[in-house]
């Protein structure tokens, strides 16, 4: 129990301050603090101070329900949420200047308390931090799933952010514990001097993994601001080798081979005590991962794997992941450029994928394709995939006809589909995760025969036709595409274990369980404090011309201060998250 300092007539006290570490709810080190009004007088709160700091970034209750203005109403029980830092054991003080909605009164109040001996600022060598809430929303547990999001900070508040930056955990007790991260593509961007509504800044791209419990919420946040910390480097188990575009990236559940000429991915091998490629080897440059690919008779049929080499690459690694992309130009087809992207994680028995197909100028074409994987018949005997109603099913791939025939057709939006050994209990499975066509310019986008198919002859290949004429009843047909198109994929690629098992979904269980999560990604929602040097009041920026008056001047007795006054930007607690939350406690009550 705390007592209030400064005499009011009693007509608002503190009746208490409790410290607490960041929660979903309130990512960030904050002060509950309860105030009892014996007043039927409204006062709202100019000014706040946690610490003696004035504090921006606070939010106000009345009987459980967000009070959209800084106002302390009726009599009774108020309690306010203010982002405050606190150290474990320490004394924590916390003042508010009130004043009357008629501006007349103007009074403080002000308490402290005692901080618990646990779950307090990480660390004071770090001057700033920004949150991270990580929600997991459709019943399923999750462990070590990769999450990526781009940050932006003031560029005066960070020294070398690939230095001093630090990932930390929050459990459910408070303990703190430091992760692995990854920072990529970091970029400065400068302001003119005298540039409105722009600051110096900062951004990146950062990635670390995740594990939460079905319908979990768990925080982490972004330390920064420490000129002398040293770059830590994290432990990786991702393994990468070769030179140039020959590289094999190996984890503990695979050990994958990219092309010498074109790098995409020429061989997999399922580690995990099978040992088993998955190559092909038949023809032209036998890779295993071929598309995008075109073909425009008299022209041959070209695809990405076909790069000898592409126009330009990147590698990038770390400890959370590999990146490969690779782009350019089709051979012999100036029309089309290509990119493909592939992120190999180190804790992960996947690889995610990425293809773009961009039309720059029109063409007449016979087929279009994306999404193709080639196999050799030693290791690809079966095939299996789980159609869009939920069922799994398998074939033996000879028992199909064969080429010139199309054995087997799918929608273009299969869930999953694999190849499979069951002598070996092996498979190759792809994940389909997300289909982008569009045009930029004028009509609808072209798609025609736009299907997932089986094929095979010397080889067996399944890929995805976005226009394919060629396999109709009438191939000699032609469609023009016009310059603009994109053609864009997601997918991911599987090696498995295959389980001994007659009941296909526990056959094809492992490939399911990481369909069910890619699928289903995780939620994030990132919250920073307000910087001192965002104005009082609310930034429109520059308008046109005779533009609409959006907001109307509210006759509210508060001084705008940058050290005090509320950003009127929504806080997470805006989020359809707290809505559901609202809805829960009132009907506990109930």
């Amino acid at each position: 129990m705390t007592e209030s300092s400064v005499n009011n007539g009693s007509k608002v006290k503190i009746e208490e301050i409790q410290c607490s570490y960041p929660k979903p709810e309130y990512p960030y080190y904050h002060v509950n603090v309860r105030l009892n009004k014996n007043s039927e007088e409204e006062y709202y709160i100019n000014k706040l101070w946690v610490n003696g700091d004035g504090c921006r970034d606070y939010m106000v209750f009345k009987d459980k329900s967000l009070v959209y203005e800084p106002k302390v109403k009726t009599d009774g029980r108020t309690d306010i949420v203010a982002r405050g830092d606190w150290k474990n054991d320490s004394e924590v003080s916390v003042k508010l200047e009130l004043v009357s909605q008629d501006g007349d009164e103007k009074f403080v109040v002000a308490g402290d308390s005692k901080a618990p001996s646990y779950g307090g600022y990480w660390n004071e060598d770090w001057k700033h931090y920004f949150s991270m809430v990580v929600s997991e929303k459709d019943g399923l547990s999750r462990s070590n799933q990769p999450v990526h999001t781009t940050v932006s900070l003031y560029e005066d508040r960070v020294s070398d952010i690939e230095k001093e930056l630090r990932i930390v955990e929050i459990d459910e007790s408070g303990t703190p514990k430091e992760i692995p991260y990854q920072v990529s593509e970091v970029r400065e961007i400068e302001t003119e001097e005298d540039a409105e509504n722009k600051e110096d800044s900062i951004s990146f791209d950062l990635s670390f993994y995740a594990s939460l419990e079905p319908e979990q919420g768990k925080v982490y946040l972004g330390f920064y601001g420490n000129d002398d910390a040293e770059k830590v480097s994290y432990d990786s188990k991702l393994e990468v080798t070769g030179e140039e575009l020959e590289k094999t990236i190996e984890n503990e559940y695979y050990k994958i081979s990219l092309h010498s000429n074109s790098g995409v991915i020429d061989e997999v091998t399922l580690k995990r005590g099978k040992d088993k490629k998955f190559d092909h080897k038949v023809e032209t440059n036998g890779a295993v991962h071929w598309n995008p690919g075109i073909y425009s008779p008299p022209r041959p049929w070209i695809h990405t794997s076909d790069w000898d080499p592409p126009e330009g690459y990147s590698i990038e690694t770390g400890p959370i992941f590999t990146k490969v992309k690779l782009w350019g130009e089709l051979p012999d087809y100036p029309e089309a450029r290509a990119t493909v992207t592939y992120t190999f994680y180190s804790r992960l028995p996947y690889v995610r994928v990425s293809t773009d197909l961009e039309i720059v100028e029109d063409i007449d074409v016979q087929a279009v394709r994306n999404g193709e994987i080639v196999l050799n018949h030693d290791i690809a005997r079966e095939f299996a995939w789980k159609n869009r109603r939920g069922e799994i099913n398998s074939v033996t791939i000879k028992d199909l006809p064969r080429f010139e025939e199309i054995p087997l057709r799918m929608d273009v939006d299969t869930p999953w589909h694999a190849f499979c050994n069951e002598d070996l209990e092996v498979g190759l499975g792809q994940m389909t995760l997300n289909l982008a066509n569009m045009r930029k310019k004028e009509g609808f986008v072209k798609l025609e025969k736009n299907e997932l198919f089986l094929n095979w002859g010397p080889w067996v290949y399944a890929s995805r036709n976005l226009i394919c004429p060629f396999l109709s009843k009438n191939p000699h047909r032609m469609v023009k595409v016009p310059e603009s198109s994109n053609y864009y994929e997601e997918m991911a690629f599987l090696p498995f274990v295959l389980n001994n098992s007659e009941e296909e979904s526990e056959k094809f269980k492992e490939l399911d369980y990481w369909n069910n999560r890619l699928s289903n990604p995780l939620s994030l929602k990132v919250e920073m404090d307000t910087d001192k040097r965002v104005p009082a009041e609310f930034i429109l920026g520059q308008r046109t011309e005779g533009a609409v008056k959006e907001t109307e001047e509210k006759d509210i007795p508060i001084e705008e201060d940058n050290r005090f006054t509320r950003f009127r930007q929504s806080p997470i607690l805006l989020s359809e998250d707290w809505f559901d939350k609202i809805e829960l406690d009132k009907s506990t009550e109930k």
